[in-house]
């Protein structure tokens, strides 16, 4: 959110949300740290306030924009059910495979 790396790309086309500050602090930076601390069925419940948050916003798409928050979502999920997911957007599954994307060509 500090580096404001999406809206750079996304506010021309679409509207971003976040978490309000309280539900930031109390949910998804607790939930990071968890993950950090090796406790991810912790994360995954302190994060999905945030996540509830997001889905009565109305958002369509939510971006897991730190490397911790797909590990407290998807943590004990098959890798087809992240890769078919709907909802979440995981930065680093999308560079993995753009990376070897690029790698065949």
């Amino acid at each position: 959110m500090r580096t404001k790396v999406y809206d750079k790309i996304f506010n021309d086309k679409y509207e971003l949300f976040f978490p309000n500050y309280k539900l930031q602090k109390q949910s998804v930076n607790k939930a990071i740290k968890e993950v950090k601390m090796g406790r991810v069925k912790k994360a995954n419940k302190l994060i999905q306030p945030a996540i509830n948050y997001l889905i009565k916003k109305k958002c369509k798409k939510i971006i897991l924009g730190c490397t911790e928050l797909p590990i407290a979502i998807f943590a004990f999920k098959s890798l087809n059910t992240i890769k078919s997911s709907k909802l979440f957007l995981d930065p680093n599954l999308i560079l993995a495979y753009a990376a070897a994307k690029k790698n065949k060509n």
